[in-house]
């Protein structure tokens, strides 16, 4: 028998060589926020708390209310769709539609890109699975013509690390022409337009073919997640779904508060605020990334570069994160900066200046 202490001391010995060792920190409310998924100030809304704060089981057992419903039907109505499944976060609800739709014979093809929860639960699927090159139609169209059963192709509308969009459109038209289901991650993008929709709805992009994965943990203020699909994908999952069927309720007090948000969203200025936000960093910012039109944006350059950029933002009271591998590819480090409703152009000034004296 292995000796499970020094095997582990041994992973974490290598990667602490590496400077990638990773560890929790707390985050200090007096700095500037260039960090946090919070896109719109609503997880910092102060609002009592409504509904019960245990779910007593599954919803499929005992943990299913009429709340849960109510909330089902407002998101499949607000996102213009058949229907809505709700589940504890975007990371489940990746891992439960993927595994549930899925049989033998099967092909996924997602793009490399593509964040953890998707690459955890196309391994956990029943299909066999190809990653075609970023945002590359024409690598994704040759893949497609690959035999095999039902055909899955998986994006992120916007992509969580490069902040770059998918060309939803013509992947959909794509999808279309070989007769496959789009899954479209909207875990970054949900709430943020179309009155508090995501860039499926803001194309207008529909269909029976078509799956949204929505997060409430980042631009809803919340936490818990959903798929928005047709009535058929619905019953799948609530039949075939494991991280579905074998996990207790969202609790009634989050459904609140999601309800809460999705209102304030509606009656406040918060997604004009964050464009005006977006736009000026845009226009300040000669190392923006030509693609990135959002609220992720991303400052590349070598590893010592970023991190002398980490320690003068830290000294100025201003929160940014070095991304490094194994998180993104060797060689693609970067700052990865968040832009939010309340940041303002001060601390942009303040955060740019830093780039301009270490260039």
């Amino acid at each position: 028998m292995g000796n499970y202490k020094s095997s582990i001391e041994k992973k974490l010995a290598q990667r602490s060589e590496k400077g990638t060792l990773r560890s929790l920190g707390i985050l200090d409310p007096e700095f500037s926020d260039f960090i946090s998924n919070d896109y719109l100030g609503l997880a910092k809304q102060k609002t009592p708390i409504q509904g019960d704060l245990g779910s007593t089981g599954s919803r499929l057992i005992s943990g299913n209310s009429a709340l849960h419903l109510k909330l089902e039907e407002f998101l499949a109505n607000h996102h213009d769709v058949e229907s809505a499944v709700l589940f504890n976060s975007a990371y489940l609800a990746n891992l439960g539609v993927i595994q549930a739709i899925t049989e033998k014979g099967d092909l996924i093809f997602y793009d490399q890109d593509c964040h953890a929860s998707i690459k955890d639960a196309v391994r956990l699927s029943h299909a066999q699975s190809f990653k075609f090159k970023h945002n590359d139609l024409d690598d994704l169209q040759r893949q497609l013509k690959k035999d095999g059963n039902t055909k899955i192709v998986i994006v992120e509308s916007l992509y969580s690390m490069g902040g770059d969009r998918a060309n939803l459109l013509e992947i959909k038209k794509i999808v279309d022409e070989f007769n496959a289901l789009l899954i479209v991650d909207e875990a970054h993008s949900a709430g943020l337009f179309s009155q508090g929709t995501g860039l499926v709805n803001e194309l207008r992009i529909s269909g029976e073919n078509v799956i949204q994965v929505l997060g409430f943990g980042k631009a809803l203020g919340c936490f818990g997640g959903a798929i928005l699909s047709s009535q058929l994908i619905k019953d799948c999952i609530i039949n075939f779904g494991r991280t579905f069927i074998y996990t207790t309720a969202l609790p009634e007090y989050a459904i609140h508060r999601i309800l809460k948000n999705y209102e304030l969203i509606k009656e406040g200025d918060q997604i004009v605020r964050l464009r005006e936000i977006i736009d000026y960093f845009i226009q300040e910012n000669t190392r923006s990334t030509a693609s990135a039109m959002d609220q992720i944006q991303c400052v590349r350059g070598d590893v010592g570069w970023l991190e002398k950029i980490n320690k003068a933002c830290e000294l100025k009271k201003i929160n940014v994160k070095v991304i490094k591998s194994p998180t993104v590819r060797a060689g693609e480090e970067m700052l990865r900066l968040t832009l939010h409703s309340y940041n303002s152009k001060e601390e942009i000034d303040q955060l740019l200046n830093i780039f301009r004296r270490h260039e």
